[in-house]
């Protein structure tokens, strides 16, 4: 994701036991941040309550086989290319179309990011308050909210995408860099515990998106 500035460095270090790793991440081409740190999703960290196996592959991890259920029988989400990735990041010009989903007004593009990873975590569906709606436009992801309206997301990428490969951006879920590995894998279980679909004291990445993205001249 070089073009806009969303290629990580990353420094691994353990996470418990296992194979999951945490990644201290900082942004290129654009401001650093040092304050946070990636796990690397969904973490295969041997903790209580893992992830739902039917779920596998998917860039959530998934609080119960229910929520998995409910993704598969939903049209709007089922497959979505920004959530299963297992091939690589699909390409957002050969992915069939979605339908928009338009948040409340006052809702920011990162609140509307938070509410659609927790609720495709935990029930599999959109977010509470939440409405599908037709199709963005041809390469557009976001419709920036305004004093009345809330914003719009592209359920195709609502991540967005690479402006040069065109490659989907799938979802990070990020902590504060002072945590240490034994608070982060802390923070895991009792998000798996909890059923909540962000661990407590973490946050979904939000992306800068180019112009083309929320509807400026074409990328």
């Amino acid at each position: 994701m070089t073009s806009r500035g969303l290629r990580w460095v990353a420094a691994i270090a353990a996470v418990g036991a296992g194979s999951a790793v945490a990644v201290t991440a900082v942004q290129l081409g654009g401001a650093a941040k040092p304050e946070a740190v990636q796990v690397l999703s969904p973490p295969n960290v041997p903790l209580a309550a893992p992830p739902v196996a039917a779920g596998a592959g998917a860039s959530i991890e998934f609080r119960s086989p229910q929520a998995v259920a409910a993704l598969g029988n939903n049209s709007a989400l089922a497959a979505a290319p920004w959530l299963f990735q297992p091939k690589g990041s699909p390409i957002y010009a050969a992915e069939a179309v979605r339908p928009s989903l338009a948040f409340p007004v006052g809702t920011t593009y990162a609140q509307a990011l938070e509410a659609l990873y927790a609720s495709v975590a935990t029930t599999g569906g959109i977010p509470a308050g939440a409405k599908l709606g037709k199709p963005l436009p041809a390469g557009q992801v976001l419709v920036p909210g305004t004093k009345t309206s809330g914003v719009v997301l592209d359920l195709r990428a609502p991540w967005g995408y690479e402006e040069t490969s065109g490659a989907i951006a799938s979802p990070t879920v990020l902590f504060p860099s002072s945590w240490s590995p034994d608070q982060i894998a802390g923070a895991i279980r009792d998000a798996r515990t909890s059923g909540v679909g962000i661990p407590p004291g973490a946050s979904v990445a939000v992306p800068s998106l180019p112009t083309c993205e929320k509807g400026g001249p074409a990328c």
